[in-house]
């Protein structure tokens, strides 16, 4: 995938698909805040309608508990007539008419939503007996005893008569039978409103005279169905009682006792227990008109948002205010799964229903839809959407240039890469801009000269490095290469070389009359120079040891020569000497070089240290010869710095000690095995270290040579 697809990949990962995901969760949040809102507004309408229900039927109770008028307990003997008055006055109405009246007035707007009214007094006949005639007089009851609260004891004609009276009111409150007046409320408002059924309609006083009329006609008919009622003298004789027994404070006779009422609502039926001084009088039954109850209740309901109000009574049935609205009720099933109590709040489809149930049996509920809403927030979301996105697709195509450039700049810096990596070193790339690519374009460049410069640096090296090979080569040649055997003297060399060319040598030859030259030297620094110098220095040994004798006189010779010649940081140690084979002397003189060891056949060790200053440091200062013996089979061990200052990889020097212990450790006579054993010492020394300067080391012997006889000819030079 190319970078263009890739930015183009990317743009659209970090744009359009974080705005989906915006979008969405946006669209989510809001749709549910939404449903929350609907479900919390249409749980407050159900729970409204149910105080609604509770406040209607409490009304009804409280109306039915004033419904009980006096007009019942005089009814039995009073006729539904009018009488005429004088002309002019109106008549008194009638008992019916004031029946009438009172039920009008106190049921009022509660009256359409009763089916039937049911007045049932409870009757209490007196005993036949008493009776005279037809006018239904009372029973006359004799009154109380005058009653003495001294501490007398009654007579025996006191208590007889007590004992009478006492079962003559009881005899008076049996019951003997009872009488109910039924109106049938739908019949009177029908009859009511037959008037208006044409059209013609009235002032709210004829409105409620013909209400009035129609009730009066409803109660002229039923009213003979009740029969005869309490008495004055059944309450008399009830007053009397409660006096004689002493159980209730004295009435006055004929004085009206507290009439108490108690309604019970159940279902579709409502009744009312009239009591007076807790005996039944009387019971009022009604039976609820529920369809119309239900859709008074419902009606005041608000539908500012198209809720629809529903209720299902407790037979199942749906009401609804109207027929469209039942249809879409069933529709949805929304009558179906009721609550068992409380209120419960759900989601069908895109409506929001509360339910709740009424101690009544009946459930109210309210549908409120939010299909509408819904669909309008998609549109705001898709419509907000489609900006964002439009809003994206324009940022792109703007962009499309700036890839367009930035392309356009790396294919030239890759186009420029591939040309350097094939060798053109002289590549560069226009640099149009100051932004990154263009600092980029300028580091390209800056590049592409230093590859120029280090190619230059590069081919350079290799000529230095050839050239330090060579000289490495010319050092290795002029070294010896073959051990030197004269007479029943052996000596033998070798140079542990570093990576860098150095200046340490070491030489041994015969010498014209004789003697043998012994050369190891050391010149300080590295490289070709040093190398230069050492091939100078020796050169100029082998030309002056055979002319000059005295090993001092040579040594400052060479001082001066050195400090004349060379810098004044550049100066050489040397250990010179020359062996006498006959006398087995060795006269040397050691020119600020390491101390060299003599190793003795009895094992011990000697050492021949300094008789002067380096060459060329600090010149004139002269230098002692010195001259030691050595015996058969003692061994003389010539070394460089490089041998003691061997690091190994943790830094440690090899030192003076250790080598002396070393070639304490075990002597022998052959000064190859001597060599190889030291050699082997220090690489395993040092390890993986790398040698930062030449090893150089030689040793020379005295000892028989039992298979070859010695030859002042053989071998003399190396």
């Amino acid at each position: 995938m190319n970078l263009r697809s890739r930015l183009t990949f990317a743009f659209f990962a970090i744009s359009v698909v974080p705005l989906s995901a915006v979008t969405l969760y946006s669209h989510y949040s809001s749709e549910r805040a939404l449903r929350r809102a609907a479900e919390q507004q249409a749980q407050a309408l159900a729970a409204d309608m149910g105080h609604r229900m509770e406040w209607v039927t409490a009304d009804l109770g409280r109306r039915m508990d004033r419904l009980w008028p006096e007009q019942v307990t005089e009814q039995a003997d009073a006729r539904p007539t009018r009488p005429a008055g004088p002309e002019g006055v109106r008549p008194q109405p009638s008992p019916s008419e004031a029946m009438a009246g009172h039920v009008a007035g106190t049921l009022g707007a509660i009256a359409p939503m009763l089916e039937s009214l049911e007045l049932v007094p409870t009757v209490t006949t007196p005993p036949a007996a008493p009776y005279s005639g037809s006018d239904r007089a009372p029973l006359p009851v004799p009154p109380p005893a005058e009653v003495d609260h001294s501490r007398r004891r009654p007579t025996a004609e006191e208590t007889v008569a007590r004992r009478d009276r006492v079962a003559a009111v009881a005899d008076a409150r049996k019951t003997v039978g009872t009488r109910k007046m039924v109106v049938e409320m739908s019949q009177v408002i029908a009859q009511a409103l037959k008037p208006y059924a044409s059209g013609n309609a009235g002032t709210s006083a004829t409105e409620m005279a013909a209400w009035n009329k129609a009730l009066a006609d409803q109660i002229d008919r039923n009213v003979a169905n009740l029969g005869p009622v309490e008495t004055s003298q059944a309450r008399s004789g009830a007053a009397a009682v409660g006096t004689a027994g002493g159980e209730n404070s004295p009435r006055p006779q004929g004085a009206p006792g507290r009439v108490r009422a108690f309604t019970v609502l159940k279902g579709n039926a409502i009744n009312t227990e009239v009591q007076r001084d807790g005996r039944p009088i009387g019971r009022i039954s009604g039976t609820l008109n529920i369809d119309r109850l239900l859709h008074t209740v419902m009606s005041l309901n608000r539908r500012d948002r198209q809720e629809i109000p529903f209720a299902v009574d407790g037979d199942g049935h749906l009401h609804a205010p109207r027929a469209s609205d039942e249809t879409v009720i069933r529709s949805l099933g929304l009558a179906s799964a009721l609550p068992a109590g409380g209120i419960s709040v759900r989601s069908v489809n895109d409506w929001v229903v509360a339910t709740r149930k009424d101690p009544s049996g009946s459930t109210f509920g309210i549908a409120r839809p939010i299909g509408d809403d819904v669909r309008e927030l998609r549109r705001v979301s898709a419509r907000n959407f489609g900006l964002g996105f439009a809003l994206i697709a324009l940022v792109f195509a703007g962009s499309i240039p700036l890839a367009g450039g930035m392309t356009r700049n790396l294919r030239t810096l890759m186009d420029g890469v591939q040309r350097l990596a094939r060798g053109d070193l002289g590549t560069r790339v226009p640099v149009r801009s100051r932004d990154e690519f263009g600092r980029l374009g300028v580091a390209f460049n800056q590049m592409a000269e230093n590859l120029a410069a280090h190619e230059k640096l590069v081919v350079e090296q290799e000529r230095i490095k050839r050239e330090l090979e060579l000289c490495r080569q010319i050092q290795t040649e002029m070294l010896p290469h073959q051990p030197l055997r004269f007479g029943l003297a052996e000596a033998r060399g070798l140079s542990i070389p570093a990576r860098e060319v150095g200046g340490d040598f070491f030489n041994y030859f015969v010498l014209p009359d004789g003697g043998i030259a012994l050369l190891v030297g050391d010149v300080s620094g590295k490289g070709v120079g040093a190398a230069l110098l050492m091939a100078n220095v020796q050169a100029t040994l082998r030309a002056r040891l055979p002319l000059e004798q005295d090993l001092a006189t040579l040594a400052d010779g060479l001082d001066h020569d050195l400090q004349a010649a060379t810098p004044s940081e550049v100066y050489l140690t040397l250990f010179v000497g020359i062996v006498d084979p006959v006398r087995r002397v060795l006269r040397y003189v050691n020119a600020g070089h390491n101390t060299q060891f003599v190793l003795r056949r009895d094992g011990g060790l000697e050492r021949l240290a300094s008789t002067g200053r380096p060459l060329g440091l600090l010149a004139g200062a002269g230098y002692e010869e010195r001259a030691v013996t050595l015996g058969e089979s003692d061994q003389l061990f010539l070394y460089t710095d490089g041998m003691v200052e061997a690091e190994s990889e943790t830094g440690e020097f090899l030192g003076p000690e250790r080598l002396e212990s070393l070639l304490l450790e075990g002597l022998s006579t052959d000064v190859e095995a001597l060599l190889a054993r030291v050699e082997l010492a220090v690489r395993e020394f040092r390890g993986a270290a790398e040698p930062s300067d030449d090893a150089t080391m030689m040793a020379f012997r005295f000892g028989p040579t039992p298979d070859v006889a010695a030859s002042p000819g053989v071998n003399q030079t190396a």
